[in-house]
């Protein structure tokens, strides 16, 4: 079989865990190299992603990136905010959803 989705759901868990447990910009501001060049690869492909849990992952770590005060964060607004308008127009709908895009755009 195809293994490009379980690999890409590796990545997309290794880059949230990674920005939830190791990135604090109160300490440095300025993103890991590594981590900002796999961020941008995975934003491009985001919304082509058929998975909803690696989708979910990789936005996690946007929105991790854009609402903290990291440098050029700037560059990961358009995939973080894509995903969650994305999630704000299903009829699934939450209001944690609106809250998450809120929070984004501000």
């Amino acid at each position: 079989g195809d293994e490009r989705p379980r690999a890409l759901y590796a990545v997309a868990l290794l880059l949230a865990t990674f920005a939830d447990f190791a990135l604090d910009a109160s300490r440095d501001p300025v993103l890991p190299p590594s981590f900002a060049e796999v961020l941008s690869l995975c934003q491009e492909a985001l919304l082509g992603i058929p998975d909803g849990g690696t989708q979910a992952l990789i936005a996690r770590s946007l929105e991790k990136v854009c609402t903290s005060p990291f440098e050029n964060k700037e560059d990961y607004y358009g995939g973080c905010l894509m995903y969650l308008i994305g999630k704000c127009l299903t009829p699934k709908t939450t209001s944690a959803d609106v809250t998450r895009l809120h929070k984004v755009r501000h």
